[in-house]
């Protein structure tokens, strides 16, 4: 879609021709030809079979990279002093201080609201309209569920738990009302969705204890932010953002 976009106002192809970096990306981009058939001197043309083929491998690849910085700073929040005083901040935050949306929000109910609003009209572009049907409202509320990991810090644990809620429902719960809504068919994805929040949430707590302040954030090499900033590779940067980003376990509860 940012392809498409960039390259309806010509700029993609001129990014691309000044970022060399972007060729490795560009590569598992499919396309069916160029403007002029033909790709320009120097820049990629369509991915080929063989590309394609090694996307699984990168992902996984990846996968396991972000798991052990993941599990390393994990241990480093238990045993080190400050993240033993970033969890003491956190017991005893007042709710405001757990918004991390700069939007000017004051409280988690205007977030939880403002997150199911644009979770609505998220789910409206995504199925090509908005549909008054309680299975198509259930998995709006779960997108809400997933994408409001990014605006508040939330312990992951509370989200395996289902201490983490809105309007009185945890994400597996929201999840179940899916399940029974939509059938049987929908089983594996959802127990997909809910394996990848999980992964997503241990991210978004990471890069909450990154950002804290002086004596709470972790030593740089745990810092989940900065990860992002040192992948060299765009392809696998852009991967690891989707891990953040919950884009798998909403794409799992699209399927």
């Amino acid at each position: 879609m940012l392809e498409f976009h960039l390259d309806e106002i010509g700029l993609f192809d001129a990014a691309r021709s000044a970022d060399a970096r972007l060729d490795g990306l560009a590569r598992f981009v499919p396309r069916t030809a160029w403007p002029t058939g033909e790709a320009p001197a120097g820049l990629p043309g369509r991915a080929t079979e063989s590309d394609l083929a090694k996307l699984p491998a990168v992902e996984d690849e990846c996968r396991r990279s972000r798991l052990d910085l993941l599990d390393a700073t994990d241990e480093a929040y238990r045993h080190s002093a400050r993240g033993r005083a970033f969890a003491d901040w956190l017991a005893g935050a007042k709710p405001a201080e757990l918004i991390c949306t700069r939007k000017g929000d004051t409280s988690l109910d205007d977030v939880h609201r403002y997150i199911v609003r644009d979770a609505v009209q998220w789910l409206t572009l995504w199925s090509a309209g908005y549909r008054r049907d309680p299975l198509w409202h259930a998995i709006a509320k779960a997108v809400a569920l997933l994408a409001v990991l990014d605006d508040i810090v939330v312990p992951p644990q509370d989200v395996a738990s289902g201490a983490h809620r809105i309007g009185g429902e945890s994400l597996a719960e929201v999840l179940e009302r899916v399940h029974a809504l939509g059938g049987d068919r929908d089983g594996r994805w959802l127990a997909e969705a809910h394996r990848e929040t999980l992964f997503s949430a241990r991210i978004q707590f990471h890069e909450k204890w990154s950002a804290a302040g002086p004596g709470l954030a972790p030593p740089a090499r745990f810092d989940a932010i900065q990860a992002y900033v040192r992948e060299p590779d765009i392809l696998r940067a852009s991967i690891l953002r989707t891990y953040a980003a919950e884009t798998l376990p909403v794409m799992a509860l699209l399927a």
